[in-house]
């Protein structure tokens, strides 16, 4: 699981949604989402957070949001900050996931990238 996830899905209300998810060895992770609107607006954002395996469960741990190259720390009792997800697949390659609560699947393709954790700065 280690390394880079890209995901490119149309989502529920007609928008574009690119993910490059950097799973991380120390645990953590950093998330960049593009969401094209159907008028052709774009929209970045970067998550940080935690990241793990256990059984067919993959797990996340949403801690914040970088701005201006400064982790903004997110509410650690908001139960929204934390993800379970049930997985399909899991090869090499590609990784196939759906989330436990609301039921959306997810497919990520492995890609060439690195990224340093965002808590060893």
């Amino acid at each position: 699981m280690v390394g880079s996830w890209y995901s490119d899905q149309p989502t529920k209300s007609g928008e574009r949604k690119e993910t490059t998810a950097n799973l991380l060895s120390d645990g953590s992770y950093i998330i960049n989402f593009k969401k094209t609107s159907a008028e052709g607006e774009v929209t970045n954002k970067t998550e940080v957070g935690y990241w793990g395996i256990s059984g067919d469960i993959h797990f996340t741990i949403f801690k914040g949001w970088i701005e201006n190259e400064v982790v903004k720390l997110a509410r650690p009792t908001d139960p929204y900050n934390y993800d379970a997800y049930k997985i399909i697949e899991l090869t090499e390659t590609t990784f196939k996931y759906v989330h436990v609560d609301t039921g959306d699947e997810f497919h990520a393709k492995k890609i060439k990238t690195s990224k340093e954790s965002p808590y060893n700065k």
